[in-house]
């Protein structure tokens, strides 16, 4: 099965899940998050989310998305655009 590169802007995850069938883009974004926990990669579990949301149409709600940059800065993440392999 497709395991989607999280190494990319979550524009082109969204282009890449779009060419799927519905079932497809479900199971190889559920692979690929899989993937990304047992790899300990938080930064791809948050695209692959983010990539989720704009798939499906479904945006973060404002309290949601002020909790998320919240815990993010708490734990020193600076938010900058990711430099891919």
């Amino acid at each position: 099965m497709h395991r989607i590169n999280t190494f990319q802007p979550v524009g082109r995850i969204v282009a890449e899940l779009r060419q799927m069938t519905p079932h497809d883009a479900s199971v190889a974004l559920g692979r690929s998050a899989a993937l990304a926990i047992y790899e300990e990669n938080a930064e791809a579990l948050l695209m692959l989310a983010l990539a989720h949301c704009v798939w499906r149409n479904a945006p973060l709600d404002a309290p949601a998305m002020a909790e998320m940059v919240e815990v993010m800065r708490s734990q020193g993440m600076r938010m900058a655009p990711r430099k891919g392999p």
